[in-house]
């Protein structure tokens, strides 16, 4: 969806992939480093691809294989995609954006900042900016004494199976009732310095953005970021290719 002049209409429909426009030319290319790690580590997951939707209550855990990858890689191949789509990153934490262009080996990652990550389940697609959410009722529905809802507030986020991403801060209670996994330590790794999955993050639970899932949908509210930011750009993928 588009705004302007505080009226929402349908943004259009582009084949190929999915885009948004975050960052310059060089950043964009910088990104690409790093790409055939993170295919890597898709194609190690690809046998636990699950396309029919559902809700794990339990927060059921899937053991991850023993297989080598480079977390280094992977993580930067995400951070530096969710400081193109959240604007708001880079006011936050400039030094680690500094740190990332110029291709440091060892981030000096914030303490406060997480990268979590489920196996995404279904056949939709989702990158999106700062927003923001909770569920009404139901199982996932918990309030706080003061009956402030218990709600999940990513910087940014990318649902595309067969991984989803959410680059958050540390204070994200329903994300562990989930059972959502973290991989902020991968992006303390060197690039290229390979590492056996199972050691890093051993279990991932299935995940899927609620909005996607007719048995959510309906439960869930979501909320976008007002000025701090500056904008939230959210494009989808309601079908994906039978190949992936």
């Amino acid at each position: 969806m588009r705004t302007h002049n505080s009226k929402a209409r349908m943004g259009r429909a582009v084949e190929g992939g999915l885009y948004v426009y975050g960052l310059c030319e060089s950043c964009n290319n910088l990104g690409s480093r790093y790409e055939d790690a993170y295919k890597e580590l898709t194609e190690i997951l690809r046998p636990l691809r699950k396309k029919g939707l559902g809700i794990d209550y339990a927060a059921t855990q899937i053991n991850l294989p023993a297989s080598s990858f480079d977390p280094g890689s992977t993580a930067r191949a995400i951070i530096i995609g969710a400081f193109g789509i959240a604007p708001t990153l880079r006011d936050r934490y400039p030094d680690l954006a500094a740190e990332i262009v110029d291709q440091q080996d060892i981030l000096t990652v914030p303490s406060e900042l997480r990268l979590r990550l489920g196996l995404a389940r279904g056949t939709a697609a989702r990158i999106g900016g700062m927003t923001s959410g909770f569920f009404g009722w139901g199982p996932w529905s918990h309030r706080d004494p003061d009956g402030t809802p218990e709600s999940v507030m990513p910087f940014a986020e990318v649902f595309f199976p067969p991984l989803a991403w959410m680059v958050t801060d540390d204070r994200q209670p329903l994300l562990d009732r989930m059972g959502w996994g973290d991989g902020t330590k991968w992006l303390r790794a060197r690039p290229g310095e390979r590492e056996n999955l199972r050691s890093t993050v051993p279990t991932l639970p299935y995940v899927s953005h609620p909005s996607h899932n007719e048995l959510l949908r309906n439960r869930w509210i979501e909320l976008h970021a007002g000025a701090e930011a500056e904008i939230t750009e959210i494009v989808e993928c309601t079908q994906l290719p039978d190949s992936i």
